[in-house]
């Protein structure tokens, strides 16, 4: 580098410093001076092949924020007696698109922490690398859109470029080490087709911004690809619109429960006076099926002491047509399960006729769903979602009264206007993304703690409610 092309280096560091060129000249000499015996190596005496792999971090002095980051040095050439030129690929940010870009770093001008002196050094100690000389990394030290080895490339449709060498190598549990090659310095994997092509142009492509990268971006829950700037906000989007869509289903549930025949309501009622509950089953066009007293059976009580306590009708067969119906259960009262118990004190094989709610009419979930908020991502709660009290049926309310809401409710929700669109997204089938085995994991634990009749204490407040 001859004089003029340093002083105009200098001028333009001043420049972005903010700086008078005496200032950023003395800074420059002060700082190519060794400090100490530790930092007597010259930069120009250092290989550039002891940075390449190396993790540091750099910065510009007075420069904005995107200037200065975390990343890995893939390339170095030195430029003059105290500087060398370096690519770093940098490491992802948090809501940033950095991950994997290069950046170009002037080791005389920029603030790279461990300094070239610094590594080179440590490189003769031998520290952090492996045995044959390149940077040692645990797994998940560096992730593959800086550095990855040839199984990772080729999942990301790359392979190392003709007569690229590894900058790294990264430990197994086994005990060896594998090599690491600069993903930003592979080559893309040639399209076997043109829809193969079209794929890759697809997952190197945000939906969002249109930005491109070399490495795929990550896929978001709608199947689409986004960068890290776009991706929670798309996940956030679907997400609601997956409230919506619920919301939606339930809506044409409730109009397929009032054109379907077959289709029961079972409500019940406290009576205080016997200390029972009574049990009515009737048609969505108000024809009563059964109206009958449940006797308030022990658990701890043998079953075969049981049968002196149960009504005659528990035997008779007309009683439980009912139980091959569709049925539509008011929640909390568990209504059902007790009438199975009668089936069970009468008989061993209750297979026959005992009446069961099947998963997708479970009343108080599909009400929960209609109920949620929908689209926007700023529509605000429905008041009392998450603070509704439990309600007990132990109110003035009859059976009837109770069915007569249902019913209400039923007609509340099948009444509600939906367009074209949102009939349509409503009988579209849900898409599941693609979790791995820990997240697949995950997602089973939840869904085993989680209530499946969503928020029962919101229906119930309509059921019940003594107005």
């Amino acid at each position: 580098m001859n004089s003029r092309s340093r002083k105009r280096r200098i001028r333009a560091a001043a420049n972005r410093s903010g700086e008078s060129y005496t200032t950023t000249l003395r800074k420059r000499t002060a700082r190519a001076e060794p400090a100490s015996s530790t930092e007597a190596t010259p930069i120009s005496w250092v290989a550039p092949g002891l940075l390449l792999g190396v993790r540091v971090d750099v910065n510009l002095p007075g420069a904005e924020l995107h200037a200065s980051g975390s990343g890995v040095i893939v390339s170095s050439t030195v430029t003059s007696l105290d500087s060398q030129f370096c690519r770093v690929a940098l490491l992802p940010v948090d809501g940033h698109n950095d991950d994997g870009r290069l950046l170009g770093v002037e080791s005389d001008i920029w603030d790279m922490r461990p300094s070239p002196a610094e590594i080179a050094e440590a490189a003769q100690r031998g520290e952090g690398r492996c045995r044959l000389g390149r940077p040692l990394y645990q797994p998940g030290d560096i992730p593959t859109s800086v550095l990855a080895t040839v199984p990772e490339l080729e999942r990301m449709r790359l392979r190392p470029h003709p007569g690229q060498p590894p900058l790294a190598s990264r430990k197994k549990k086994s005990g060896g080490t594998d090599d690491l090659y600069a993903t930003a310095l592979a080559e893309p994997i040639p399209a076997k087709s043109p829809r193969d092509k079209a794929r890759q142009e697809r997952a190197r492509t945000c939906a969002e911004c249109h930005a491109t990268s070399k490495v795929p971006f990550k896929e978001g829950d709608d199947g689409k690809h986004y960068c890290a700037t776009h991706l929670d906000e798309a996940n956030a989007r679907t997400a609601h619109q997956a409230v919506a869509d619920q919301s939606f289903r339930a809506v044409l549930w409730a109009r397929e429960l009032m054109l379907d025949p077959a289709t029961v309501l079972v409500g019940t009622s406290w009576d205080r006076e016997i200390q029972g509950y009574r049990l009515r089953v009737e048609t969505f066009s108000s024809d009563v099926v059964v109206d009958r007293l449940l006797p308030r059976l022990e658990r701890h009580i043998q079953t075969q002491k049981l049968v002196k306590y149960l009504p005659s009708w528990v035997s008779d067969p007309d009683a439980h047509t009912w139980t091959t119906s569709r049925i539509i259960e008011a929640p909390i009262a568990h209504a059902v399960a007790a009438y199975r118990d009668l089936l069970r004190a009468v008989s061993a094989d209750t297979s026959c006729h005992a009446p069961n709610v099947h998963k997708k009419d479970n009343f108080s979930r599909r009400y929960t769903e209609f109920i949620q908020p929908l689209a926007a991502p700023d529509t605000a709660p429905v008041p009392g979602y998450a603070d509704a009290e439990p309600v007990r049926p132990h109110t003035s309310q009859s059976a009837a009264d109770v069915i007569e809401q249902m019913r209400t409710v039923l007609r509340e929700m099948g009444d509600t206007a939906l367009t074209e669109e949102q009939i349509k997204r409503a009988k579209r089938r849900p898409r599941q993304p693609k979790l791995n085995g820990v997240e697949r994991i995950r997602r089973d634990r939840l869904r085993a703690t989680a209530n499946p009749d969503g928020n029962p204490s919101l229906l119930a407040s309509r059921l019940y409610r003594d107005d």
